[in-house]
């Protein structure tokens, strides 16, 4: 085997070792998407069956919905995490934490008040699923490619310049130590 076929492989693995890397990603940022999507949207039928579990404990029931909305957040930003840029925007969980749950008055205790909660909840989430898909598809599909390379992938090109410098080291020290003998 030759140095150039040596060369050719090496690079040639490095360049299929960048694919495969680039694809466990955006999978793993398509499914995290997907999780936070289905409980964005499945947050009102949540907070419907809360409701009718819990019954009149409006503090309690405040406090799961408080618990729900931060375990979202928590999953919105590892989504933002692996995907290197901000997919789900933090900003726009604060109109689900602003819906008042607690009714103003004794008499709303089931019905309307319930109604009103649940249609909030249902806008403000379809706000957030609007904003993520639409974030989601300006970040990965975006027509500008060297800006994307530069802006996300700065960890695979200083690896691959990294690699690239490697590579010139070890075939120096091989030509030195060949033309040594």
């Amino acid at each position: 085997m030759t140095n150039l076929q040596l060369f050719l492989q090496i690079i040639t693995w490095s360049f299929l070792l960048y694919l495969h890397l680039r694809m466990i990603k955006i999978s793993q940022v398509n499914e995290l998407k997907s999780d936070v999507l289905n409980q964005v949207s499945d947050l009102s039928s949540w907070f419907e069956r809360q409701s009718e579990r819990v019954g009149d404990d409006f503090i309690y029931l405040e406090q799961i919905y408080s618990n729900k909305l931060t375990s979202i957040e928590l999953l919105a930003k590892q989504l933002n995490s692996v995907s290197r840029s901000n997919l789900a925007k933090i900003d726009c969980f604060v109109a689900l934490r602003l819906i008042d749950i607690e009714p103003k008055s004794k008499y709303f205790l089931k019905g309307p008040h319930f109604d009103g909660v649940e249609r909030s909840i249902n806008i403000a989430s379809m706000d957030l699923v609007d904003s993520i898909n639409t974030a989601y598809f300006e970040v990965f599909s975006k027509p500008n490619f060297l800006f994307r390379l530069f802006h996300e992938r700065l960890i695979e090109i200083k690896a691959l310049i990294f690699s690239g410098v490697l590579l010139l080291v070890y075939f120096n020290l091989f030509l030195l130590w060949k033309n040594a003998l």
